[in-house]
């Protein structure tokens, strides 16, 4: 009776474990194709020159929605070399694009940081 009890229990287990097993390939797979909010990449997003606008800030935050990016971190670059925009950085322009990429970015379920100052190191301006 013992013996065909640990028999039996021994099969369900590995039942079981067999069933847990065959589980685990398709969840990682599923995780893959459509990643917690958490796993997904964020990228650097640069706003190059004042070269913004809000028709733009759009557009870039609904094809990283689309493409599965997380969140991005917004980067004001001067470039000395390149042609400057009309939206300067802290100006009144600049900081309604940002109230535009932070509502956006809200409404699509993305993350939004920010670099701490303007410039490529995040660290110095044209100071």
């Amino acid at each position: 009776m013992l013996r065909t009890f640990l028999i039996t229990l021994l099969l369900a287990t590995g039942s079981a474990a067999a069933a847990l097993a065959n589980d685990i390939p398709d969840s990682l797979e599923l995780q893959f194709q459509s990643p917690p909010d958490s796993s997904k990449p964020k990228v650097y997003w640069y706003w190059i020159n004042g070269n913004i606008s809000a028709e733009g800030i759009v557009k870039d935050l609904e094809a990283m929605h689309e493409a599965g990016i997380g969140g991005a971190y917004i980067g004001d670059i001067g470039e000395q070399a390149g042609k400057y925009g009309s939206v300067k950085f802290r100006s009144d322009l600049w900081q309604e694009a940002i109230h535009t990429a932070l509502r956006k970015a809200s409404e699509l379920g993305l993350e939004i940081g920010m670099f701490n100052s303007p410039g490529w190191s995040q660290s110095g301006g044209p100071w």
